[in-house]
Parts: structure tokens; C-alpha cells; sequence
């Protein structure tokens, strides 16, 4: 995609380049072309609002979260997030991910459902990733676990720092 287009130049005739000026939506930015952001997207501020909140639930971190996998469950009738853990006896299987990290207590957890997860190291491309059981982790290797542990496939790595995230099915397997 280019990063400038000609624009017609009132001052006289002909036109010049300009760059192309937004990366980010809003009102202010309305009638301006779009720039993709350093991962090759749009900002979800570029598109609808029927559309940037699809496949997403916002909730309460119940801990200090990190970028990568997570569990949202009732917390005592509150809807909270907590990192998920392929621990035998955790219980905490993903069902959604996190994009940045939180505090403990934050009430504006977005959680997406599928799409890309970036930020990680250490991923080799290609290969199936599943949940970690360091707690809020991608593996790629689960011949470490052990009775009890459950193995939850999770996506695909689509680059050393990316898993393409797509839960397939909401349950877990005993390892």
C-alpha cells in the first residue's frame, strides 16, 4: 500500500503527494484515507462501532493480566478475567485473549474471541500453539505435561511474535 497519493493542489493547477495522514479514526478524521498500522491492519478505531466490539466481552480483572491467553468466569455475580492455566486441578481452560496487559481490579478487560495475538517471543511459524501451564502462556511443546493437565489447542503461530487465536471448541482434553 502506498504511503502518499496525489491530491489536486488549489493554489494552482496539478496536483502534488501527500502522505497518508490517519492511523487512527475518530470524528476528526473524517473523509481521510486510512493508513494500516505497524502489524499490516486497520486500528479498530477505523471501523463501525457494529463491527470493532464483535467477538469481544469486557470484564473485571480479577488479578494482574498479561498479554496472552485468558479465563473469564462469575466471580461472586461479577463477569471476571483471570490468566488460563493448563494446570492439572486449575480449571481455568481460555476461552478468550487479552491485547495489552491490566492491573488487578481494572473494569475495562477487553477480551477477544478469535483473531491475532501479537507481542509474544519465541514461537516457531507454522506450528499449533496451545495453553500454557505457566499461567497466561502459548506453548508449542506439551510433551512436559503430565496426568491430570489438559491439553487446549489454541490457534497458530503466524509469526515468531503472533499466534492467530481461534478457539475451536470451548471445552478441554485430559492430558
Amino acid at each position: 500500500m502506498a504511503d502518499t497519493f496525489l491530491k489536486p493542489n488549489p493554489a494552482r493547477p496539478g496536483t502534488h503527494l501527500e502522505a497518508t495522514p490517519v492511523e487512527v479514526g475518530g470524528i476528526g478524521n473524517a473523509h481521510k484515507i486510512g493508513r494500516l498500522n505497524a502489524a499490516g491492519e486497520f486500528d479498530e478505531s477505523m471501523l463501525p462501532s457494529s463491527l470493532s466490539g464483535a467477538g469481544t466481552i469486557t470484564a473485571t480483572a480479577s488479578e494482574a493480566l498479561i498479554v496472552g491467553p485468558v479465563n473469564v468466569y462469575n466471580n461472586a455475580g461479577t463477569l471476571s478475567v483471570r490468566k488460563a492455566d493448563a494446570t492439572a486441578g486449575s480449571v481455568k481452560p481460555a476461552n478468550g485473549f487479552i491485547k495489552q496487559a491490566y492491573a488487578n481490579g481494572a473494569a475495562d478487560v477487553v477480551v477477544y474471541r478469535q483473531g491475532n495475538v501479537t507481542g509474544l517471543s519465541g514461537l516457531t511459524v507454522g506450528q499449533a500453539v496451545f495453553l500454557g501451564k505457566t499461567a497466561g502462556t502459548f506453548v508449542q511443546d506439551v510433551s512436559g505435561f503430565g496426568t491430570g493437565d489438559f491439553v487446549q489447542g489454541l490457534g497458530l503461530a503466524v509469526a515468531a511474535g503472533a499466534v492467530l487465536f481461534e478457539l475451536a471448541d470451548p471445552g478441554f482434553e485430559k492430558a
